[in-house]
């Protein structure tokens, strides 16, 4: 290392601890370690690069790391010859030890020598050096891929033993935290965790009303004969929230008749993601099951006979006999729509259908059947979100570039924990021969306000923007029309520059980023 002994040598350090280092292994000590170091070698540390509680298996979540690469690397964004790391792991525990190596080589190729401060190889890029470099990037990865073994093996077994592992609670139940002795102690709210490693998590049926909820689904379901969709209805009229606080939806009705842990049955181990890679479905044979692990909330007859209802419409049809029994279903009823088709025994679900054929509209022109209304708009739902999540990707963009602190919940986002921003696009939709848009707003989030996108055609171009507070706004459902009077016409604005000079000055917005607007 006699080469580090320039005083005019200057280095930026990179520190990173997982979620999973011990104490030996966290930012301060590092840091400690590294100042020690430039000291010893009269180097100058000129910025701290710090990924505290990432994983290091990729480079996809850290954004230290990612900004020593982009920015300071290949960027040139400080004046430093070194980069100074605590060991082979700090730099990343790749699972493709070639990635490791190929970072390295960047740096070096950009002028940047990469220290492993504690390491015993000199990092001269001899034989030797490369050798030794290479078992250690190998022992990193695989310390990460034996760590995730012994954590499976680990959480299998207490699942095996019938107890919780990990996740939050099913609706209608809440967790409960039993002592080493296996004895209940406490209700664990949401964010809150065991204290000792010995003690263990179960379930215990919680709020009533939930529970008389799952109760009523799956006997309206099974006895009552009562479809998903209708069930929906009925608990949305009763203002009994879904899970999350939302509305009751076929979908979410099913999601709760297909879970078996309604029976007390202790279920892990359904699906697989290690290190990584894609989440994918374990086969039934190596889920761990086991039996009566804690209170059942319905029968395990009930559960049974809600399965055998929802299998019985999986049946497989050829194109031609759909199409020929969607056929007498029109003959029989004189119309068609999604709930004539989910509440028909012997037919897949109108969304089964739907997929089929590309869309339910496309299923109705093969049947010969017009429905009365313009039901386009539905062929166009895949477009709207598309234009949606380009344009929150565009709008948070700008808003942190203008130095605001912007949180993302897929639903809306909110700025410098203040305020609460939804964005709803609509295309062009026929009522009553009149052109409008349509919005309907979501008042379970406490959104503040809404922007409403008009489209100009079905190409997804914009016309332009409505700018609705939610504290002015009666309504749940919004029909805007091409001009909609002085009370809603004043929120209307052609450019989403409007929106940003509401919060602070907009001169520092990328010109490429800001949102063309189609006036047609």
């Amino acid at each position: 290392m006699d080469e580090v002994r320039n005083p005019k040598l200057r280095a930026v350090a990179y520190l990173r601890r997982s979620t999973r280092d011990q104490q030996e292994n966290s930012i301060y000590n590092q840091r400690q370690a590294i100042d020690a170091f430039a000291e010893r070698h009269e180097i100058r540390v000129v910025k701290y690069l710090i990924d505290d509680g990432i994983s290091g298996l990729t480079m996809e979540k850290r954004g230290a790391f990612k900004q020593l690469i982009n920015d300071y690397v290949i960027g040139g964004k400080m004046d430093f010859s070194l980069i100074l790391v605590l060991d082979v792991t700090r730099w990343g525990r790749f699972q493709d030890i070639d990635e490791s190596a190929h970072l390295e080589y960047l740096c070096r190729k950009h002028g940047k020598e990469i220290i492993y401060i504690t390491e015993a190889f000199k990092n001269d890029n001899s034989i030797m050096d490369a050798v030794i470099k290479s078992i250690k990037r190998a022992m990193a990865a695989e310390y990460s891929k034996n760590l995730g073994d012994k954590v499976l093996a680990g959480s299998l077994t207490i699942a095996a033993q019938g107890y919780r592992v990990g996740g939050t609670a099913p609706y209608g139940y809440e967790r409960m935290r039993l002592d080493q002795e296996r004895k209940p102690v406490s209700i664990l709210h949401d964010g809150q965790h065991k204290a000792i490693a010995n003690e263990r998590v179960t379930l215990t049926p919680g709020d009533s009303p939930e529970v008389e909820t799952v109760r009523d689904i799956f006997h309206s379901f099974t006895e009552q004969q009562i479809h998903e969709a209708k069930i929906a209805i009925k608990l949305n009229q009763r203002r009994i929230p879904a899970p999350g606080g939302k509305d009751w939806t076929e979908s979410s009705i099913r999601v709760i008749l297909r879970k078996e842990i309604y029976t007390g049955a202790q279920i892990y181990n359904k699906t697989t993601q290690r290190l990584n890679n894609p989440l994918r479905q374990n086969p039934r044979e190596d889920w761990i099951m086991v039996p009566g692990a804690f209170e059942a909330i319905v029968s395990k007859e009930a559960f049974t006979k809600a399965q055998e209802i929802l299998n019985q419409r999986r049946l497989t049809y050829t194109d031609q006999e759909l199409i020929e029994k969607l056929q007498q279903l029109f003959v029989t009823n004189g119309r068609l729509n999604g709930l004539i088709i989910d509440a028909t025994s012997g037919l897949p679900s109108s969304a089964t259908i739907g997929k089929r054929f590309g869309s339910l509209i496309n299923a109705y022109k093969l049947v010969g059947y017009v429905p009365p209304h313009d039901y386009r708009f539905i062929e166009l739902k895949g477009l709207v979100q598309d234009v949606e999540l380009s344009l929150l990707n565009r709008i948070i963009e700008n808003l942190e570039q203008m130095g605001l602190h912007v949180v993302d919940y897929g639903s809306h986002f909110r700025i410098n924990d203040q305020l609460n921003i939804r964005i709803v696009a609509s295309s062009i939709r026929n009522k009553d021969g009149r052109k409008c848009w349509v919005y309907r707003f979501d008042r379970s989030q406490s959104i503040d306000i809404t922007i409403a996108v008009r489209l100009a055609d079905d190409e997804g171009n914009i016309q332009d923007f409505y700018y609705l507070p939610m504290i002015v706004m009666e309504v749940d459902q919004l029909f805007l029309l091409w001009f909609n009077g002085v009370y809603l016409d004043v929120f209307r604005s052609n450019n989403i520059t409007n929106f940003y000079d509401l919060f602070a000055d907009t001169s520092v917005i990328n010109n490429d980023l800001k949102l063309e607007v189609t006036n047609a």
